[in-house]
């Protein structure tokens, strides 16, 4: 089987589709699987260790992590030609993946859309509602023009349906529990950080509005007047909105900025709780990263995280957009050391569920059953 993927986001851009087509593109590679990328070109992608075409892009004024590509028809038509995809699997739904649905329809070759990005929320944060109509009605009509449309979350699923998509499935995420493990807690980082007999407080990802993170600088205005000398926030990563907190927040907080790869995993399980105030997420792949961590989680009860966290065994639900609500959460596991500990095994316990080849292996029978669909089809029009 030949398989032509499409994004507007990849490697060396760090984000949750793009940790996706990594592990996608090291799955198939081990397996023998024909497959190609179609993606932005931007500094670094000669360096992706994967088979790739890339387009000139831009990245997008509202949501950078995804890149406005101005895709060759003619050059794409040509390596598209020799490579003979039997299926196309669009990643994203912007210029990549609407060329991608195209040559697919021209061609009359079997194709599946992913939905993962919450898209609503990001242009309420930033101030671009006057979008949301004509996005909303594109993206009905892009995912309904699919043969299948794939989603991380159930969550994800209903806003699909609600947009009048019909035919969705799901598409989860898994994690490496070697990479990410609570074997790999490292007290000489801790020691660097400012950790020491201290409680850590972890939070990784976009450090933008849309993720909530309002509530983070309310949980440490609520928290610190009992627990200042005993508790430390860790922001991993970057974002538009790292200058305000960096200003907002008090001196018990503690920048990493971007990390990945092994210092990634060490941090994660260097700390002590994974707070995650976002509201709109699709799947949420850092709650997976922080449970294989052994850490438990405090999420909220919108979006798809709250269908990972089980409250009360592996983690807290606290209340969307509630600071009273999630730092009463908070407060519970740092008075309760046994608690904590205990919802930290379950979480890793959990986290060995998750596995990617099973992910896979799902996401390729979906491929089987299009292209054998296409094949009866052609066979009684003959």
């Amino acid at each position: 089987m030949n398989i032509a993927i499409f994004s507007d986001t990849f490697l060396p851009e760090i984000n949750g589709v793009t940790k996706t087509l990594s592990r996608f593109g090291d799955y198939l590679e081990s397996h023998n699987i024909n497959y190609l990328f179609i993606t932005p070109n931007q500094v670094g992608s000669d360096e992706v260790p994967y088979n790739c075409i890339h387009f000139f892009s831009t990245p997008l004024i509202f949501y950078p992590e995804c890149r406005f590509s101005i895709p060759n028809n003619i050059r794409l038509a040509t390596v598209l030609k020799d490579f003979k995809p039997d299926i196309i699997h669009l990643m994203t739904e912007f210029n990549l993946g609407f060329a991608g649905l195209q040559y697919a329809k021209k061609n009359h070759i079997p194709v599946i859309s992913n939905y993962s990005t919450n898209f609503d929320t990001i242009f309420a944060q930033y101030h671009f509602q006057i979008l949301s109509k004509p996005l909303k009605k594109y993206l009905s009509w892009f995912h309904s023009e699919a043969n299948l449309t794939v989603t991380p979350s159930n969550d994800s699923k209903e806003v699909l349906h609600n947009m009048g998509v019909d035919h969705v499935k799901l598409f989860q995420r898994g994690i490496d529990t070697s990479k990410f493990s609570p074997a790999l807690r490292d007290d000489d980082l801790r020691r660097k950080l400012g950790l020491t007999n201290r409680i850590a407080l972890l939070y990784v990802g976009r450090i933008s509005a849309e993720k909530d993170l309002h509530l983070l600088a309310a949980m440490m205005e609520d928290l610190n007047p009992l627990y200042k000398e005993r508790i430390t926030l860790v922001l991993a990563g970057d974002g538009p909105m790292k200058a305000e907190l960096e200003e907002r927040l008090p001196s018990n907080t503690v920048f990493t900025g971007f990390v990945s790869g092994r210092d990634l995993s060490r941090l994660y399980a260097s700390c002590d709780i994974f707070v995650f105030p976002s509201s709109f997420e699709t799947f949420g792949n850092v709650v997976l990263e922080a449970f294989a961590s052994g850490l438990p989680v405090i999420g909220v009860n919108e979006g798809a995280v709250r269908e990972l966290i089980d409250h009360e065994k592996d983690g807290l639900i606290a209340k969307a957009h509630d600071s009273e609500s999630f730092s009463s959460a908070v407060e519970s596991l740092i008075e309760n050391d046994l608690l904590r500990y205990q919802y930290g095994f379950k979480a890793r316990k959990k986290a060995l569920n998750y596995s990617w080849d099973a992910v896979f292996e799902i996401l390729l029978d979906y491929y089987k059953d299009l292209v054998n669909r296409k094949k009866a089809q052609a066979g009684h029009i003959a």
